[in-house]
């Protein structure tokens, strides 16, 4: 017993005498271990912490400009954009009235006459004497219009229209056609003038009698040097133009006067002529064909922008004209 109390107050001084740290004593105060060994992994923690915080406010703020649009600062890039706008639509006013202001003054040049006629005279010798058939004339015939001259039988007007067609000479005056003089050309330039911008309608149908209603209107193309490979639509197109589509590999002594004469306006169109000259083309005709006549006229005008000048003496049509000349004794009254 003496033995253990001599040891317990030996062990008692010995714990006395030993001089323990601060910082011992303020762990063991406060109850918390702080290894030494630990602290690298605490400020990695803390990065990534520290990270986590950016991204998250990252994140945050993306949201908030996505959500919130008025915190962007793109006011200016929006007025640039209506200012490009604007610039744009002023743009395109400008060019809108330029080109309302072009059209504008196409038609004072589309207005001007295709064919024009001043001061015409056209006299034939008859034995000793001297036979004035025209005296005088003067014309104008717009592009697109539909123009008559009417007149009794030997008032003149076949004979202007084969001037117009430079088909005959004047004895004084001047013909002009499209910017050029007429009655200054030579026989050949009036013919190559005929064959490609001036179509013709006789009277009396002028086909040939064993081709068919197609063989003529590619007559007219093969005249007037159009390519072979154009020759099957063109006619087919001209031919259902005039209500033939079905009738095209008939022969005239198998058509009827009235359908004839719209396979002789095919024929006359085909080659897409300026002007159409026709020379009394409802005279052999009744009131019906005839009435359907002049509805293909105006058709083809629409479609193929041709300007038609034509002779009639029967009153009932010229209503459908745009301008009447009438002329009685080689002059226009």
């Amino acid at each position: 017993m003496i033995r253990w109390l001599r040891k317990r107050s030996a062990e008692a001084g010995t714990t006395e005498g030993q001089i323990v740290p601060e910082s011992s004593r303020e762990g063991e105060d406060s109850g918390i271990s702080m290894p030494q060994g630990n602290v690298g992994e605490d400020e990695g923690n803390s990065e990534a912490m520290t990270g986590t915080t950016e991204k998250t406010a990252v994140l945050e703020e993306e949201q908030q400009l996505i959500i919130e649009p008025d915190a962007v600062q793109i006011p200016q890039q929006s007025d640039c954009g209506e200012d490009q706008a604007e610039s744009l639509n002023t743009g395109s006013q400008e060019a809108a009235v330029a080109a309302m202001e072009e059209k504008a003054a196409l038609p004072e040049a589309d207005h001007e006459p295709i064919l024009s006629v001043r001061e015409v005279h056209r006299s034939f010798p008859v034995g000793s004497t001297t036979l004035h058939v025209l005296k005088g004339i003067n014309m104008e015939v717009r592009p697109g219009q539909l123009v008559m001259l009417k007149g009794r039988s030997g008032s003149g007007k076949t004979t202007l229209l084969n001037m117009l067609g430079g088909l005959d000479q004047p004895s004084q005056g001047e013909i002009w056609f499209r910017g050029q003089p007429v009655h200054e050309l030579s026989d050949a330039k009036r013919t190559m003038l005929r064959r490609k911008q001036i179509g013709f309608i006789f009277q009396a149908y002028a086909l040939l009698p064993l081709l068919s209603a197609r063989e003529n209107v590619e007559l007219s193309l093969r005249m007037a040097s159009i390519p072979a490979s154009q020759w099957k639509d063109r006619v087919t197109h001209c031919l259902e133009l005039v209500g033939l589509g079905k009738r095209q590999h008939h022969r005239p002594s198998e058509m009827s006067g009235g359908e004839q004469q719209r396979v002789a306006i095919a024929k006359a169109i085909a080659h897409r002529p300026h002007l159409l000259l026709a020379d009394e083309p409802t005279a052999n005709l009744d009131s019906q064909m005839g009435a359907q006549v002049m509805a293909v006229f105006r058709n083809i005008i629409e479609v193929e922008q041709v300007t038609i000048c034509m002779t009639t003496h029967d009153p009932t049509i010229l209503e459908v004209a745009d301008h009447v000349y009438e002329m009685v004794d080689g002059r226009f009254i």
